[in-house]
């Protein structure tokens, strides 16, 4: 089991999807605090971070976001996980 695998049963999926930005994609953590419901655009994730976090989502968790995801917030982006994969599993 990786360790990603490991912390996963004690965080949340907002958890989850905040550390695979920070420490697969790139994004300063400080950028995320806070962010609530904001936009990933609006907390300043760039394309290619965003592309970065579609290709750890893919692999983590076995989903695809949507095109769209840049508009979509860190919780909205984990309940589309949760949705995909409750229903996988």
């Amino acid at each position: 089991m990786t360790e990603q695998q490991q912390r996963s049963g004690t965080d949340t999926m907002v958890d989850q999807v905040r550390r695979l930005l920070v420490e697969g994609a790139g994004v300063d953590a400080a950028d995320l605090a806070g962010g609530g419901d904001r936009s990933l655009v609006d907390l300043g994730v760039d394309s290619l971070a965003a592309m970065e976090l579609q290709a750890l989502v893919q692999k983590h968790h076995g989903v695809s976001l949507p095109e769209g995801s840049l508009r979509m917030s860190v919780p909205e982006i984990a309940a589309h996980i949760e949705s995909r994969v409750v229903g996988g599993e």
